[in-house]
Order: C-alpha cells, then sequence, then structure tokens
C-alpha cells in the first residue's frame, strides 16, 4: 500500500479513524469470542478448546489468544470492565493479568484491580503495582524437560487452555483429593441399593464404545474428557445400546447437548479430565 499521495492532515486524520474502529473491532471480538465458547462452536471445527480456535483458525499467537479469552471471560464478569475497555482506561494485557487471579468476590476484586490499571497505566506498571499488592510470598519453581516432554506439556496446556501454574496447582488438588479416597475409602458416589434401578451404562457396552473409537473423540478426535454421549437421550427413552451411543470429548459432549436443547454445566475440573481413567 503506497500512502506518499496522502497529505499531512489526511494521514494523520485517517491513522485516528482507523485507530478507534480498531478498538471498537478489538471489544466486538471479545464478545463473539464469549458466545462462541458458550455455544462450543469451536468443536464444530474440529477445535478441541477456544484456545486452539484462536490460534488455528483465528491465527493469533498463544500470547495473543490467552489475552483476549482471558479479557472476554472477565469482561462477562463485570459490566465495569466492558465500560473501562470501551472507554479505553484499560488494555487486553492488563485483563489478561487481572483474569488470571482468582479470589472468592470475585466482583471486589475486579473493581480495586481496574483502580490500580487505570492510576498505573501502561501494562508494565500495571504488573509492578500487582506485586507490590500482593502480601503472601511467591515460590519460583524452575523444571528440566527434555524436547519431547516440553512439547507434551505444550500440547496439554493448549488442549485444556491452562497456564503452566494453574496447569499444577489443578494436578496438585486432583492428586491430594485422590491419595485422600484412598487412604480413606472414600467415593464420589453413594452406594446403590441391591434393588434400585440404576442409569449406568454396562461396563461390556461402555468397553465396546471406547474400542470403537480408539479411545478418541468420535468428532473431532480429542483425548480431552472423554464421555458417552446418548444419540437418543435416556429422558425420551433412548437405551444403553451400542448403536444409540457416542463417545465425544467434554466440549463435543456439551455442544451436542446444547444442540439437543439441554442445560449444561460450567467448566469442569481440568486436573481430572486428563487424569482420569476410562
Amino acid at each position: 500500500m503506497n500512502l506518499k499521495h496522502l497529505t499531512d492532515k489526511t494521514l494523520l486524520t485517517d491513522t485516528l479513524i482507523l485507530v478507534r474502529r480498531e478498538k471498537e473491532t478489538s471489544f466486538e471480538i471479545l464478545h463473539h469470542l464469549l458466545e462462541i465458547e458458550r455455544r462450543k462452536l469451536f468443536v464444530e471445527l474440529k477445535c478441541s478448546s477456544l484456545f486452539d480456535y484462536c490460534i488455528r483458525v483465528l491465527g493469533y499467537s498463544e500470547g495473543a489468544a490467552q489475552r483476549r479469552i482471558s479479557s472476554a471471560r472477565l469482561m462477562g464478569k463485570s459490566e465495569e470492565v466492558e465500560k473501562a475497555l470501551v472507554a479505553g482506561e484499560v488494555n487486553l494485557t492488563q485483563l489478561s493479568i487481572m483474569g488470571s487471579i482468582k479470589k472468592e468476590k470475585p466482583e471486589t476484586l475486579i473493581k480495586d484491580l481496574l483502580k490500580i490499571a487505570k492510576e498505573s497505566g501502561s501494562a508494565k506498571k500495571f504488573q509492578e503495582e500487582m506485586k507490590k499488592t500482593k502480601k503472601e510470598e511467591v515460590v519460583s519453581i524452575k523444571v528440566d524437560l527434555s524436547p519431547e516432554e516440553a512439547e507434551e506439556l505444550d500440547s496439554l496446556k493448549r488442549e485444556l487452555n491452562l497456564s503452566d501454574k494453574e496447569l499444577l496447582m489443578e494436578l496438585i488438588r486432583f492428586k491430594k483429593k485422590s491419595l485422600e479416597k484412598t487412604k480413606y475409602h472414600q467415593t464420589d458416589k453413594p452406594k446403590a441399593h441391591k434393588n434400585q434401578e440404576t442409569k449406568t451404562i454396562p461396563t461390556q457396552v461402555k468397553r465396546e464404545v471406547y474400542e470403537r473409537s480408539q479411545r478418541k473423540c468420535e468428532k473431532c478426535h480429542s483425548q480431552y474428557r472423554l464421555e458417552i454421549h446418548h444419540l437418543k437421550p435416556q429422558s425420551h427413552g433412548g437405551v444403553h445400546e451400542k448403536n444409540n451411543l457416542k463417545l465425544l470429548c467434554y466440549n463435543c459432549h456439551r455442544r451436542e447437548s446444547l444442540c439437543q436443547g439441554f442445560v449444561v454445566p460450567s467448566k469442569p475440573t481440568a486436573a481430572a479430565a486428563v487424569l482420569r481413567k476410562n
């Protein structure tokens, strides 16, 4: 593109218009990403997560994808964030930093962080101010990985849409819970009475469904939190037969359920998705 023919005034004016348009477009993109995640539409394009969709389909880098996803989710939790973003008082980098912080009362915390973000201005100063507000000590952990192990870790992070810290903490919590169950013989499911009818799919049928699909989602081929889906819902008379069952990952299963008109629960525990053996 050759802009040499533009006058100085026109060049400056056009640039200002383009920047304003860019801000409006960025804001609209965040809303679109939120709705795509709500509908789990990324599974229709054989993407394992919204993060995977942003990278493979939209062409964002990993950092750019994470900033937009974190900002969109935070914006969905607070109108204050949306107003601040529209007014240009905060940027995506600041919002992504805020989105990585999880507290019991996010609405109160978000207002405090927005105030710090507005006063600090740049993302670098905001990070410095964030460090000052943290009372707890931070411990750094260094792990040496081979190229193959690092590649496997990155692949898992992309599939679960988690940072290094989030993935580590999820795994720790899951393992701790698993050890407690083993020690105290705990179980998540109450014991059923002998005469009580069960809605559980027979083990043999489960095994056949898993073998048929080669332990992969039959829609996107992901191995993330595999679940068995009823083509004809049980509430509509569906039975536990192989031709009525399909193995899907968590996201594809939620997408299928949404298409069938069901209300689905929120995000699962990521560590359980990784470690659970079917």
